[in-house]
């Protein structure tokens, strides 16, 4: 993901967020400060996490291309043999 696409992104989840925190402000349920704390909060972690995400999914997707393809018998003119 770009940073266009994840700037994109971090826009939609912080418009959710004070969505749904107005609504809840207007019925009542909480405060306006404890929303704006809680949407700051959350814009700050979420990057954070999808970058974890992403390095996880990442060092998967490498581990399992090693698991599955080898070379061997290159070495002192042997013929190149690629094996997956």
């Amino acid at each position: 993901m770009d940073d266009v696409q994840r700037q994109a992104l971090l826009g939609v989840v912080r418009g959710v967020l004070i969505a749904i925190g107005g609504y809840l402000v207007n019925k009542g349920y909480v405060e306006q400060t404890l929303v704006n704390e809680l949407v700051g909060s959350l814009m700050i972690l979420f990057p954070i996490v999808w970058s974890v995400a992403q390095k996880i999914v990442s060092h998967e997707r490498t581990q399992s291309a090693l698991s599955k393809s080898y070379i061997s018998g290159f070495a002192d003119g042997q013929k190149l043999e690629i094996r997956q």
